[in-house]
């Protein structure tokens, strides 16, 4: 776990490290940078961001999280070993570490990429399902 100081003096804890991050760019399985890549070339064009962040946005915004789940996840329906490193894996590794901050006596301002806030894999389902009480989606 990485740990800064913003311009606040407040700590500024990362769920994953730089180097953690820099490995999905380029993992070590070829077939799961593949379908990374194939998967973002589908998702990175004008036209396609335009097209989709509106109804994400609005997903995300009125706590439709089904909806959510959709939209973020169908870009890797033909790539389940890039969705399971991208999505899954690193969901499963934060809540391990969202669960340790939880037991400490602080407040903590935790954010994700909403494509991680949805589905049966979404950190606030794993966190239920280690029996924290999530309010909201």
């Amino acid at each position: 776990m990485q740990i800064q100081a913003d311009a606040g003096g407040r700590p500024v804890i990362g769920l994953e490290t730089i180097d953690q991050q820099m490995a999905l760019l380029a993992p070590s399985d070829p077939k799961v940078e593949l379908q990374a890549f194939e998967a973002s070339l589908k998702t990175s064009s004008a036209a396609s961001m335009d097209k989709e962040m509106g109804p994400l946005l609005d997903a995300w915004m009125h706590g439709r999280v089904d909806q959510l789940a959709s939209l973020t996840k169908k870009d890797f329906q033909q790539y389940p070993d890039a969705q399971k490193a991208l999505f899954d894996d690193r969901n499963a590794a934060w809540v391990k570490k969202i669960a340790a901050l939880l037991d400490e006596p602080k407040i903590y301002f935790i954010t994700v990429g909403a494509g991680h806030l949805a589905g049966p894999h979404g950190v606030p389902a794993l966190l239920r399902a280690e029996g924290f009480r999530v309010e909201g989606p």
